[in-house]
């Protein structure tokens, strides 16, 4: 048997709402079902004329500012109604989250028409979901991020680190690279209705020919932009700019592939000195990077056991181990697996690059955990920035003008 509908819609002086039906008399449902089309009329109630109103001596109250149409539904909807009917079509949502079935609105109707005899159309299911904080956008949700217990470990382990830092009272300066693109402009903006080039041209404004803004892309030559905040804000002297020289059609998707180690390694260069002098006294520099591959370029790497037998012979040999070369791999890896057990096992024996430069200047290195860059506060930064350059570019602007900013690191670029 369906269960009793969950609204109702209501036809009051020309306009038509929806509330709930249990809001309704017993009367007015029995009314609405009679009803052929499934919509309760209701007359409106006639107002005071103003001769009966300057009789009596009292002058009538000013009649209550008129309310929109949607906003009188989203606050009956949301917040006269009860908690479990709101409730149902939230857990139908989520209810797809959990199984990552995708919907749609004629399915999602479809559906719900099953369950509880919703009795309306998709324009009303789809106001109903606006009234609930429902929106149909790109999807942003990683699980990864929240259900991988090594990705938890490492959150767990990143926020211990910085809670340690913090309350120790460290100098802590974050870094992070963004990129900007040729011609980087709105792709949005207000444009004649007539969009079709043809209709345009019938129109016939020879004085203003131009039809509208002219598309942007985001292809073409890439520039890297590379700087470090502090709690005072960007670090002076730590913006740089890098140009990439790769044919554009290589340049769509992943800028790292422009941003190698060996120009990440010349840009830390500068940089360490810059946050340490920046550094107050009595307070310890503390650097926040995320763990992209270019960061994390190894000293030397650790023996692995995929390696060949003679690339662990003599990986062991520049360690200061001596073995028999005629014994087979197995054995030999055993000794290699027994010799970083006494160094404190393989990921305390690897040593980054950029480690190494930091802790020879006294500056502590913390990294991101995988998929939480918004752990670093700096993305704001970029976001606020490109925000601006989307809003004052234009589609001729050309990066090369960058060189102007006089940076100390122009002669890396590859332009």
């Amino acid at each position: 048997m369906p269960l009793e509908p969950l609204f109702a819609k209501i036809c009051k002086g020309g306009r038509t709402v929806v509330v709930e039906r249990a809001t309704l008399t017993e009367e007015e449902k029995r009314v609405l079902d009679a009803s052929f089309d499934g919509v309760l009329r209701v007359k409106r109630a006639r107002s005071p004329s103003p001769k009966s109103s300057s009789s009596s001596g009292t002058p009538s109250p000013p009649p209550p500012p008129p309310i929109h149409l949607r906003l009188r539904y989203r606050v009956r909807l949301c917040s006269e109604s009860f908690e479990e009917q709101k409730e149902f079509i939230k857990s139908e949502i989520e209810l797809h989250y959990e199984t990552d079935t995708n919907f749609t609105l004629k399915t999602f109707l479809k559906k719900i028409q099953e369950k509880i005899a919703f009795p309306y159309g998709r324009t009303t299911l789809f106001k109903i979901l606006k009234a609930l904080d429902f929106s149909y956008r790109t999807k942003t949700y990683n699980p990864f991020a929240s259900e991988r217990k090594d990705v938890i470990f490492l959150r767990k382990r990143y926020l211990d680190k910085i809670q340690y830092h913090r309350e120790r009272g460290d100098y802590i300066v974050y870094f992070d690279e963004t990129w900007i693109f040729h011609g980087m402009s709105r792709r949005r903006g207000w444009l004649h209705k007539y969009g079709n080039a043809y209709e345009i041209a019938r129109m016939g404004n020879l004085k203003n020919p131009i039809p509208g803004f002219p598309a942007t892309s985001d292809k073409g030559i890439r520039a890297i932009v590379l700087a470090v905040m502090t709690e005072s804000g960007i670090l002076p002297g730590s913006i740089d700019v890098i140009v990439s020289g790769r044919p554009a059609d290589e340049q769509v998707i992943d800028y790292h592939k422009t941003m190698t180690a060996e120009s990440y390694g010349q840009y830390m260069d500068v940089v360490l000195p810059l946050i340490l002098a920046a550094c107050p006294a009595g307070r310890r520099p503390v650097l926040v990077i995320d763990n992209a591959s270019i960061h994390n370029k190894l000293v030397q790497k650790v023996a692995a056991k995929a390696w060949k037998k003679g690339d662990i012979v003599t990986w062991l040999a520049d360690q200061g181990v001596v073995v028999d070369q005629e014994q087979t791999k197995e054995a030999i890896w055993k000794e290699a697996v027994d010799y970083m057990a006494t160094q404190g096992g393989a990921k305390a024996m690897r040593k980054f690059e950029v480690d190494e430069k930091a802790k020879g200047l006294g500056i502590s290195i913390v990294r991101l955990p995988p998929y939480h860059c918004c752990f670093n506060p700096i993305e704001l930064i970029w976001g606020m920035l490109k925000s601006k350059l989307l809003e004052i570019g234009h589609t001729k602007d050309s990066i090369l003008q960058g060189k102007c900013l006089g940076s100390p690191i122009w002669k890396f670029l590859k332009i």
